[in-house]
């Protein structure tokens, strides 16, 4: 489906957000949805002299294998001045502000589906977004089974069990937050959960393997 913004504003509903203390918001917000055609929706979690914590909705007015289309055609979440116009964006929001601002959750909203990318560390999701769309994209075909069934929602990543949920995103000691600087965000390309419309539960695409793994075999944590 080819982009036309002028169809934007009747497709998808209006800007909702509760994080009026942030300065410079519309720039940002106005900035991402040019680029990532879409509406915004902020949510404020945790308010801090120094750090904010914020849940990021984007709607988007097509489905989930246009968006895969138009990534791969860098003709949506790219723009002609800056390939990783989310990043340069959120970060320039921060800097205005003068304090942290940490994405604790990030939701893509499509007509078809919808894609729930979760926190690892502090700055996991604004470092690795375009690498996670990317790997979405190849990873289309798979998961799909052969383009027959479009998955409905999509979490990356899940874990193998509650104790590594645990320690990937609660630990902040000093030799995980090491840690967390080399190794943590590789988890995003591990294990994502897949709902699709013939099975009853979530199913776990395990991204090296390239296919899924019985439920059975994994005790998922979201």
């Amino acid at each position: 489906m080819p982009l036309n913004y002028r169809k934007l504003e009747r497709l998808v509903g209006g800007l909702e957000t509760d994080t009026n203390n942030l300065s410079f918001l519309k720039e940002f917000i106005n900035a991402i949805e040019r680029d990532y055609f879409g509406k915004v929706s902020l949510h404020q979690h945790t308010k801090e002299e120094s750090e904010t914590t914020l849940t990021i909705d984007i709607n988007c007015p097509f489905g989930l294998s246009d968006m895969m289309e138009h990534f791969e055609g860098k003709r949506w979440g790219h723009s002609c001045q800056d390939a990783l116009p989310f990043q340069t964006a959120f970060r320039k929001l921060g800097q205005r502000n003068n304090k942290e601002l940490v994405i604790s959750e990030m939701n893509f909203i499509l007509n078809d589906s919808r894609i729930v990318i979760k926190r690892l560390s502090k700055h996991s999701i604004v470092n690795e977004l375009n690498n996670i769309l990317g790997k979405l994209s190849k990873h289309f075909i798979y998961f799909t089974k052969g383009f027959m069934e479009n998955p409905f929602e999509i979490h990356v990543p899940v874990f193998e069990d509650m104790n590594t949920l645990q320690d990937r995103t609660y630990n902040h000691t000093p030799d995980y937050l090491a840690y967390q600087n080399g190794k943590v965000d590789e988890d995003y390309y591990k294990f994502w959960a897949i709902y699709l419309e013939s099975e009853l539960e979530a199913q776990v695409y395990d991204v090296t393997e390239r296919k899924f793994v019985p439920v059975a075999d994994i005790d998922l944590c979201l």
